[in-house]
C-alpha cells in the first residue's frame, strides 16, 4: 500500500483528506479557507507570469524576425532578444499577479506577519 504511493513504510499511513499536509502551508496553524486562499494567489503569480511570458516571447520573436528584414541585427538576436525579453516578461507577470493574488488574503499576510 505505502508502495504503491511511492512513500517508505515506516513513513506512516498516507496523508488522507488534506491534500495541503504535504506542503509548507501544513507547518503554519492557518484554517483550510486561509490555506485555499493563498493557494489560488500564489495560483495567480503563475498565471501572469506565463501569459505575460508567452505573448512578449512571441511578439519579440515576431518583431526580430521583421526587422530582420530590413536591418541587419547582431548575429543570435533571434534567440537572444525572445529569451531575454520572456524572462523579463514572465518577472514583471508574477509581480503584477502578486498585486492581484494579495487582495485576496489581507487577513491572512496580517495574520502570518503578527505571529
Amino acid at each position: 500500500e505505502h508502495i504503491a504511493c511511492g512513500m517508505p513504510p515506516e513513513a506512516g499511513p498516507p496523508p488522507v483528506g488534506n491534500i495541503s499536509s504535504t506542503y509548507l502551508l501544513a507547518r503554519t496553524d492557518l484554517s483550510d479557507d486561509e490555506k485555499l486562499r493563498v493557494a489560488l494567489a500564489r495560483r495567480q503569480c503563475w498565471i501572469r507570469a506565463v501569459q505575460f511570458g508567452a505573448a512578449s516571447m512571441l511578439l519579440s520573436y515576431s518583431a526580430v524576425a521583421v526587422a530582420k528584414r530590413f536591418v541587419k541585427l547582431p548575429r543570435n538576436s533571434l534567440t537572444a532578444v525572445p529569451l531575454i525579453t520572456g524572462l523579463a516578461s514572465y518577472t514583471l507577470g508574477a509581480s503584477y499577479g502578486a498585486g492581484e493574488g494579495a487582495m485576496f488574503i489581507p487577513d491572512v499576510i496580517a495574520k502570518v506577519r503578527g505571529s
